[in-house]
């Protein structure tokens, strides 16, 4: 059983690059959608719904414990759907959480501010500068949700 997990920085199309991975290599592809299809099969989904890759708001995360119980049935979806074999995974948190198979590649897909600008511009149809504050957000939500989730900077190599 081998399993890659992919990555992005928005604008550098990570997901597509995953897809195309797990085609060539005939292997099973879990992004968003497949991932809750999935948690349905399980019974999750109305929680794995409720889960996004940033950190939930400050009085949820202090004072209730929903997002904890959402982020372990996301864990549950991901290790069950990794034990069907070959498979690449696309975000998530998919690369801690299958850090520690040893049969796993983790990649992180990346590109200069300049060309995801120009790819977020092209894909979404939204001029420089509100290209320029999606990437701000995006990057400070997953950081925020790495940082809630599993304690770790989601930019670290040695993930």
């Amino acid at each position: 059983m081998y399993l890659i997990t992919i990555s992005e920085l928005l604008g550098t199309n990570g997901e597509q690059i995953a897809k195309q991975v797990a085609k060539i290599l005939n292997y099973t592809f879990y992004g968003e959608e497949e991932l809750l299809k999935a948690a349905g099969e399980m019974g999750f989904l109305p929680d794995v719904q409720k889960l996004d890759e940033k950190s939930p708001a400050l009085l949820e995360r202090f004072f209730s414990e929903k997002p904890k119980v959402y982020l372990d049935r996301l864990q549950s979806v991901i290790f069950e759907v990794a034990k069907r074999g070959n498979a690449v995974f696309f975000g998530k948190g998919s690369q801690l959480l299958l850090n520690s198979f040893g049969c796993a590649l983790h990649v992180l897909v990346t590109g200069s501010t300049e060309k995801r600008i120009e790819r977020v511009m092209q894909g979404k149809g939204v001029e420089r500068e509100i290209a320029g504050k999606m990437i701000e957000r995006s990057d400070h939500d997953k950081k925020g949700f790495f940082r809630f989730a599993f304690n770790e900077d989601w930019l670290s190599p040695h993930l």
